[in-house]
């Protein structure tokens, strides 16, 4: 059986030959950045495989904003850390542009849209900031867009980072809501994709029938049953992997 292609990541990703998986905690309320992990992984241009482990980055980032009850619970963090221990946004732009100097053609990762208008909200006036963000947005792969097009809980709904970790099997020290966590938790699951794309398949035709976000496919075998007069599990296949 052929290798599973994955045409989007591979649109994403198969030329770069740094992934930097990023995670941000963010104030409550006006969505700044507060603290940030970064797994930065040096691969191959054209393979997808992970590479070697670069650099693991995580900050405190200052900011005058009210942390908010929720994230302070779930995060640790409060406005007194946050204040006396955290280094300004600019810095942290200047250390991971510092990370991945080195990098031809970078491919930026993370969890949620969120990410980005965390970063959109964090920047400051500097043209060295703007410029980065520019970069990122350009060369920027949504993980959750992706995979929750493709797998759902059994009530239709998207998965938690650490929902994905259980599903691929995947046990790492630490706790969701630490940034550093979660960035290197996403990169684990991208390398689990990549490494075991039947397993993968497997996982998207488990939750098919729960996927709301697969009507697309239902209309085209729906399409195939009328031209050909039957369908079956080969043709279902053919179009997730289309889409993979």
């Amino acid at each position: 059986m052929a290798e599973i292609d994955l045409p989007f990541l591979k649109k994403k990703a198969l030329e770069s030959d740094m992934l930097v998986f990023f995670d941000f905690e963010a104030t409550e309320y006006t969505h700044r950045a507060i603290e940030i992990g970064v797994a930065v992984f040096r691969k191959e241009p054209g393979q997808l495989a992970l590479g070697r482990e670069k650099a693991l980055y995580r900050k405190i980032i200052y900011c005058d904003d009210p942390v908010g009850p929720r994230v302070e619970r779930l995060s640790g963090l409060t406005a007194e850390i946050v204040r006396q221990e955290g280094i300004p946004f600019s810095e942290v732009v200047k250390d991971i542009i510092d990370l991945c100097r080195d990098s031809r053609r970078k491919t930026f990762l993370s969890y949620s849209f969120m990410d980005m208008k965390i970063f959109r909200n964090s920047i400051g006036t500097a043209s060295y900031e703007k410029d980065f963000l520019a970069h990122v947005q350009k060369f920027y792969l949504d993980m959750h867009a992706y995979l929750s097009s493709l797998l759902v809980d059994d009530r239709g709904q998207s998965l938690s980072v650490a929902k994905l970790l259980d599903l691929f099997g995947i046990a790492l020290p630490g706790k969701p809501h630490d940034p550093l966590f979660d960035a290197v938790a996403l990169s684990r699951i991208y390398d689990a994709i990549v490494k075991d794309r039947e397993g993968f398949l497997g996982k998207i035709l488990a939750c098919y029938p729960h996927n709301r976000a697969q009507k697309g496919i239902d209309h085209d075998l729906a399409r195939l049953v009328i031209e050909k007069g039957k369908t079956d599990i080969d043709d279902l296949r053919r179009l997730i992997e289309e889409r993979l």
